[in-house]
């Protein structure tokens, strides 16, 4: 017999892990129900204990030329990096400014500046090419004492060991001479001043009978206040200086696309000088530095080894990738689905991310088809921890003027099961439209050629890591170890069309 002592345990333990919902139809003794509540409270320390997410961290240096301010080395890690007068230090989560801080160089070392400037703000996709950009302001008054300056980026990894840095060119400084500030014009006090000045002198003038002097006083103050005297302090402004430079792509120490810095600026705004600087990607990707996934498709992903190749895209960018495939040629996503290998392997796999390709799709029907059978296949993909990619191919030669049909089909596939999106035939298309000459189509004008396969690849690359490819190696690098050159400016505008098309077009998905 349970004692009441048991049954109001039991009770209290059943309401509070099932808010009521669920009677507690068994009997519980009092010791296994403290034993249970024990374990319930161990693993919720281990849960409320997990160390978060990496944040990554920045130093922005201010230099001034010698002697002109005390200088502190900027990192006592690195006495490589120089020295500076004024240095903020950030970290980010994501795409959050987590923490910052302002110091100032004195002759004892490195203060914390109390006076703190505006606090740091993020731009995700900021800019021509769409980098993650981090923007930093600080007031004229906290600045070095100098008449120019220079400005050092550098990004650290978790040991303080310098993963990228990056500043002008050397001998380059942004003059601080300039006054960004407004001109003071006369405006209406100034000109009232100056109309009394040439007044008197008029009636001097006048005085002494000098006709032609007199006319011109008049003539001169008229036009003056037309003039200086209704002139805006905007108008007389001087131009704000500013120094910008670029910093190569994928040339940091470390994989994380969060440390490669890419480009900085700093400028004289109004009362502030701002800095700006910008990395590869802040976001989470889809996968981890170190991680696998899963193509299920036809002959449109087999031909030129489209996995394998993005397997070696991202070697490149110094990721390790285990890119496996089904595929069968001529297939459709219910074929595979039926066939239950794809099913099997999803299940063996636990892969994050499984890429889903048919046919282009672009009847409305076919449309239908396909996201039928994604949805089939989402179920599977999301009870093994995965995600569902919507891999868009393209329409043959013949029907050109259906790219934007089969995007929609893909894209609103993915949108059902709220899938991530490589919109790889829109890469084509706008490859196409800065060289028309590129060939992507091969002899039979449906299947890829092998540059075709690799802009697919620079796609799928864009959605799974959520960063630009611009800056990876120009050349084709096949499964036997071959490369195929391509001359830079092509390597840049495929690049550059991949990442702007995915910014456009592409989806994350939900995990």
């Amino acid at each position: 017999m349970q004692s009441p002592l048991d049954r109001a345990f039991g009770h209290v333990f059943a309401t509070l892990l099932w808010h009521g919902e669920v009677p507690l139809s068994y009997r519980v003794g009092r010791s296994a129900m403290l034993r249970l509540i024990s374990l319930s409270t161990c693993l919720l320390l281990l849960v409320s204990v997990s160390e978060p997410a990496a944040a990554h961290r920045f130093v922005a240096a201010l230099t001034v030329p010698d002697g002109a301010s005390a200088q502190c080395a900027i990192l006592s890690s690195d006495s490589s990096a120089g020295t500076a007068s004024l240095k903020l230090t950030l970290e980010t989560a994501g795409s959050q400014v987590a923490s910052w801080q302002q110091f100032v160089c004195a002759p004892d070392g490195w203060q914390l500046q109390r006076a703190a400037s505006t606090s740091p703000t993020i731009e995700l996709n900021a800019g021509d090419h769409g980098f993650d950009q981090i923007a930093v302001s600080i007031p004229r008054g906290e600045l070095p004492d100098a008449p120019l300056l220079r400005a050092q980026v550098f990004s650290l990894t978790a040991d303080d060991v310098v993963a990228d840095r990056t500043e002008p060119a050397a001998g380059v400084w942004l003059s601080s001479a300039g006054n960004p500030l407004g001109v003071p014009a006369l405006r209406d006090l100034g000109t009232l001043a100056l109309i009394g000045l040439l007044l008197a002198v008029a009636w001097a003038v006048l005085r002494t009978r000098q006709v032609a002097q007199l006319v011109g006083m008049v003539i001169l103050t008229f036009g003056l206040s037309l003039g200086l005297g209704s002139r805006s302090a905007a108008e007389l402004s001087i131009a704000p200086p500013e120094l910008a430079w670029q910093d190569p792509g994928y040339d940091s120490t470390v994989a994380d696309a969060a440390l490669d810095l890419r480009r900085a600026t700093i400028q004289f705004s109004g009362r502030d000088l701002k800095l700006l600087f910008a990395v590869n990607n802040l976001e989470p990707p889809l996968l981890n530095q170190q991680d696998r996934m899963l193509f299920i498709g036809n002959s449109l992903t087999s031909s030129n080894n489209l996995p394998g190749l993005l397997s070696r895209l991202a070697a490149q960018a110094g990721k390790q990738l285990d890119a496996r495939a089904q595929t069968i040629g001529g297939s459709s996503l219910e074929d595979h689905f039926r066939a239950g290998n794809a099913t099997r392997e999803i299940a063996a796999g636990r892969y994050p991310v499984v890429v889903l390709q048919q046919g282009p799709s672009s009847l409305p029907e076919n449309q239908i088809y396909l996201r039928t059978w994604t949805e089939r296949f989402d179920r599977p993909i999301r009870a093994a921890g995965g995600r569902p990619l919507l891999y868009m191919v393209w329409p043959d030669r013949s029907r050109m003027a259906y790219f934007s049909d089969v995007r929609d089909s893909y894209r609103d596939a993915a949108l059902a099961v709220q899938g991530a999106f490589a919109p790889a035939g829109e890469t084509w298309l706008a490859a196409w439209a800065l060289d028309p000459e590129l060939a992507f189509y091969s002899n039979d004008d449906f299947h890829p050629t092998l540059l075709g396969s690799y802009v697919a690849a620079l796609s799928v690359f864009c959605t799974v890591y959520q960063q630009s490819p611009e800056g990876l190696p120009g050349y084709i690098e096949q499964s036997n170890g071959s490369r195929t050159p391509l001359p830079p400016a092509t390597a840049l505008l495929l690049q550059r069309a991949a990442w702007d098309t995915y910014r456009r077009e592409g989806l994350r998905g939900q995990p």
